[in-house]
């Protein structure tokens, strides 16, 4: 996946499930997300967040004000 994708997942698991997730757990998110299509409905998908979000805060914040937020 790629680094916007990973930072755009980490920063959504903030906003939607208060998940504070960094960029490592980002990409395991966004690649989960890119491969949602492949699992059935009663498939078990594991995420593993290795860091916290909080962490790394400015690199999600680096990544929002790129998009002007």
């Amino acid at each position: 996946v790629s680094d916007d994708d990973a930072l755009e997942s980490a920063v959504t698991a903030a906003q939607t499930a208060g998940v504070e997730v960094g960029p490592a757990g980002g990409v395991a998110l966004a690649g989960a997300w890119e491969l949602a299509d492949e699992f059935d409905e009663d498939d078990t998908v594991v995420v593993v967040n290795t860091e916290s979000g909080t962490k790394n805060a400015d690199i999600l914040r680096s990544h929002l004000m790129g998009q002007g937020v």
